[in-house]
């Protein structure tokens, strides 16, 4: 199914570099976040008002425009909004989880996600230590969500549309980066005192709950697969 193992999530790399050297990873992501917000994106909401969907059409970030309904709206989007509308209603609505906060710790309305090409990443969930929520028990933060544009690398087992193939994809990284913005709201350990700065002594636990999700919002993908 996979020709070699291969980490779909960027979450666990910025935790893991926030411990290797605090001060100068949260400056370039701060740079990142800032050239970033420069630019300017075209968005739509999903169908229940939950996600702020931005993207691009032009440039190397620009979504797929296969539109295979011909509703005039490019299906990679539609699904983007569905996979994480299914990813609330599950992860939220049904077990229970607390939504994601905003920078003054209450539950966030509309959450924003970013549509980006990467090469071998999925996704990735983004915060800033700088941003802790004070008004909240333990390490919490504010985050957004960037989605790839482009999942040409993944290969599933019987799988040969690339539309279906990209459904797929999608719907696993929604319930997974989604669960990382959950996780935020609640406590992201920090060994403390530390110093190197920053250390999640969680991180396999983060990464292995959030991986727990894709199979409880879309267990018929089984993505997780390649980890076993």
């Amino acid at each position: 199914m996979w020709s070699e193992w291969m980490p779909h999530c960027g979450f666990h790399v910025l935790l893991e570099a926030y411990r290797l050297d605090q001060a100068q990873v949260s400056q370039k992501i701060h740079k990142y976040k800032f050239d970033d917000m420069e630019k300017t994106y075209d968005s739509i909401l999903s169908p229940t008002g939950h996600f702020l969907i931005n993207y691009e059409t032009n440039g190397s970030n620009a979504v797929p425009t296969y539109d295979r309904d011909q509703n005039g709206t490019p299906d990679y989007l539609e699904f983007i909004a569905k996979s994480f509308d299914r990813a609330w209603e599950v992860e939220i609505d049904s077990l229970g989880f607390r939504a994601p906060p905003d920078a003054n710790g209450s539950p966030r309305e509309t959450y924003e996600v970013f549509c980006k090409r990467f090469s071998s990443l999925y996704g990735s969930t983004y915060f800033f230590l700088e941003d802790e929520i004070s008004s909240l028990p333990g390490n919490n933060y504010p985050s957004y969500i960037e989605i790839s544009t482009n999942f040409s690398f993944v290969d599933y087992e019987g799988v040969t549309d690339s539309t279906v193939r990209d459904s797929m994809a999608i719907a696993v990284t929604a319930a997974h980066e989604f669960n990382h913005a959950l996780q935020l709201g609640y406590n992201i350990w920090d060994a403390n005192p530390n110093p190197n700065g920053f250390e999640a002594v969680d991180l396999w636990y983060i990464e292995n709950s959030a991986t727990f999700m894709e199979e409880v919002v879309a267990d018929e993908v089984n993505d997780y697969y390649q980890y076993l």
